[in-house]
């Protein structure tokens, strides 16, 4: 794992949401170097996240950070857009991929 600030500015990426291709890096990177801390900021980010796209990135991040099957499908299938990923999860038994 990188050093805790490297990991801290990934996480801030996720959070801030200010731009979209750190946002993805940050989410995930995030979920593989820090499972929890990437589960705990998905469940703050998902409060606000309104885009099927950050809603895919969010959902598999989610999976590969080990998060609730639950919280997936609820992130995925607000989204007609994302119900093709929450098909592909669901087959795998929300394995990261």
């Amino acid at each position: 794992m990188p050093p805790s600030k490297i990991v801290e500015r990934f996480a801030e990426f996720l959070v801030e949401r200010s731009e979209f291709m750190l946002f993805a890096l940050g989410a995930q990177r995030l979920a593989a170097w820090s499972p929890r801390k990437a589960r705990d900021a998905l469940r703050d980010v998902v409060k606000v996240a309104d885009h099927p796209q950050e809603r895919r990135i969010m959902g598999l991040a989610a999976a590969t950070a080990g998060e609730e099957s639950r919280f997936i499908r609820r992130i995925l299938g607000e989204y007609e857009e994302n119900r093709l990923v929450l098909a592909m999860l669901e087959d795998r038994g929300f394995k990261a991929i």
